[in-house]
C-alpha cells in the first residue's frame, strides 16, 4: 500500500511537472513570437533608414552640382559685367 501511495505521489508530481513545462513552453513560444515581430519591425526600420540615407546622399550630390552651377553662373555674370564696363569705356 505504501508502494501504491508512493507511485501515486510520483505520478502526481510528474503531472505537475508536465503542466509546469507546458506553461513554460507556451510562455517561450509567446516570447519567440514577440521577438520575431520586433526583429521584423527593426528590419523594416533599417530598410527605411537606408532609403532615407540614400535619399540624403542623392540630395547632397544634387546640392553640390547646383552650387557648382551657381558658381559658374556667378563667374559668367562677373565676366559679362566686366565686358560691358569695358565696352562702355
Amino acid at each position: 500500500m505504501n508502494s501504491s501511495k508512493n507511485e501515486l505521489t510520483n505520478f502526481t508530481h510528474q503531472e505537475d511537472q508536465i503542466a509546469s513545462l507546458e506553461t513554460e513552453l507556451s510562455s517561450s513560444k509567446n516570447q519567440v513570437f514577440l521577438l520575431e515581430k520586433e526583429l521584423s519591425s527593426s528590419k523594416n526600420d533599417l530598410v527605411n533608414f537606408t532609403k532615407q540615407h540614400d535619399h540624403i546622399v542623392d540630395l547632397e550630390k544634387e546640392l553640390s552640382a547646383s552650387k557648382s552651377e551657381l558658381n559658374l553662373l556667378e563667374k559668367e555674370l562677373v565676366s559679362s559685367k566686366n565686358e560691358l564696363t569695358s565696352f562702355k569705356q
